[in-house]
């Protein structure tokens, strides 16, 4: 019986694994430049001292306290796009459907139209066929 190999080298989950699949799907989905303004602003708050840390986010918080209600438009705003943007989508793509459906069905029309026989051709061709058989 083979033994398994218990020392696995690859597939190990690590944080640089991860920051590379979340840059890869940002690349997939047009947030790359987003989400290396984040990682810069992560790196930047590594980078500083303990006080200058705590300044930085103290009136980073202060700050927002201060913008709260601007926080609530943008959940408003964001809300209000993401319905409409999705209502548009959804339209498009039953406009989409809808005509390639209808390219489909005429398409197979033609093509039946081409290849149809009636059943008079099919007993004439029958008779053709026996007859050079013979």
């Amino acid at each position: 019986m083979a033994q398994i190999n218990s020392k696995r080298t690859f597939n190990r989950p690590n944080l640089w694994g991860m920051i590379q699949n979340v840059l890869i799907a940002s690349l997939n989905k047009g947030q790359f430049l987003l989400g290396l303004i984040g990682i810069c602003f992560i790196i930047m708050i590594f980078k500083l001292s303990q006080a200058d840390t705590k300044i930085f986010l103290d009136s980073l918080l202060a700050a927002a306290g201060n913008w709260h209600y601007a926080g609530w438009m943008l959940g408003i705003f964001s809300t209000a796009g993401w319905f409409f943007g999705t209502k548009r989508l959804r339209t498009l793509h039953t406009k989409e459907i809808n005509r390639i459906s209808e390219e489909k069905k005429n398409l197979q029309q033609s093509k039946l139209n081409n290849k149809r026989l009636s059943s008079s051709n099919n007993k004439n061709n029958n008779n053709n066929n026996n007859n050079k058989r013979r």
